[in-house]
């Protein structure tokens, strides 16, 4: 489907990622909170490592008492953390997450001077370029750019990389992160000519762009240079496009209890990379099965997710 760019090689990974792992504290009761990790392209390793492809991890940990949980969360899940220095002198970021009723999640963050925010400015662009180069895909979102020191390597990264591995992008929009929204638009035009894959929500798009129909999103991501456009809308259809498909439309899944939404597109992600070798529309139907499992349990990573669960609806 969306292979044909990338070298035949022998690959040691199917996907890596970059940004960030936090603490994440879940509240349980007033009071309460039970500990675990999370981060959005963090996430998609979890769930992309558990459909069984080979996972690697760009990021930076802290020198806490939690590193050594995160360091073994990623040996159990098969992640690969060999590229990932552990920073003496500067802690793991954290947040605090409570779900609502309906379980549409809120956050509290503290992660500004982590260590993972120095990912980009501590390792050298040789070593990062050859890490992603044993790839067949590399993924990053816009909560990296947010967050990270150094944000202009990035884009030499991606000059170096384009051509040789699939790049995704999440359009993942934290508005409390951005002093200025148009920071980010900016980033979102200048990406258009390295990503072959961008993933974008609908509340992504209103946050950066305001209101506008899914038609008139995926119309300005497709005027802009975007190749792929794969556009998330809650329980509406899935909607994508690419030159060789053009316009598709994939329905979302139904009947889903809505536990927690966190990571839902996480998943969603790891499900269209996993497929991504088929059509664009079952790579978007398999993505939309994984999105849909993910929310019927607490936190960023469904831990009954994997094996049977997924594939018996494939």
């Amino acid at each position: 489907m969306i292979t044909d760019k990338v070298e035949t090689v022998a690959h040691r990974f199917d996907l890596v990622s970059l940004g960030e792992c936090l603490v994440e504290l879940r509240r349980e009761a007033p009071g309460q909170y039970s500990q675990s990790f999370a981060g959005d392209v963090f996430n998609t390793l979890y769930y992309a490592s558990r459909l069984g492809l080979r996972t690697g991890f760009i990021s930076q940990f802290g020198s806490d008492h939690f590193t050594e949980g995160l360091i073994e969360l990623c040996k159990q899940e098969g992640i690969d953390t060999s590229i990932c220095k552990t920073h003496h002198f500067l802690p793991n970021g954290i947040y605090m997450i409570r779900t609502d009723d309906a379980g549409q999640p809120s956050f509290s963050f503290w992660r500004r001077g982590s260590a993972a925010t120095r990912t980009l400015s501590n390792t050298s662009l040789a070593v990062l370029s050859d890490y992603i180069l044993s790839s067949k895909t590399f993924l990053f979102s816009a909560i990296g750019l947010a967050v990270f020191i150094d944000t202009e390597k990035l884009f030499m990264l991606l000059n170096t990389i384009k051509g040789k591995v699939q790049i995704y992008f999440d359009m993942n929009v934290r508005p409390s992160l951005w002093d200025d929204v148009a920071d980010l638009r900016q980033y979102v035009e200048r990406l258009a000519e390295y990503v072959d894959v961008l993933f974008v929500s609908s509340t992504d798009d209103m946050h950066v762009f305001g209101e506008r129909t899914a038609s008139e999103a995926i119309g300005w991501y497709r005027s802009a240079g975007y190749r792929a456009v794969v556009y998330r809308d809650g329980a509406n259809p899935t909607r994508g496009w690419t030159a060789e498909a053009g316009l598709v439309e994939v329905p979302a899944i139904q009947n889903v209890t809505v536990v927690d939404a966190t990571g839902a597109g996480d998943a969603f992600n790891a499900g269209f990379i996993f497929a991504s070798e088929k059509s664009f529309a079952e790579a978007i139907r398999v993505g939309n099965i994984c999105g849909a499992l993910a929310v019927g349990e607490r936190g960023g990573q469904a831990k009954t997710f994997g094996g049977g669960g997924v594939e018996r609806q494939f």
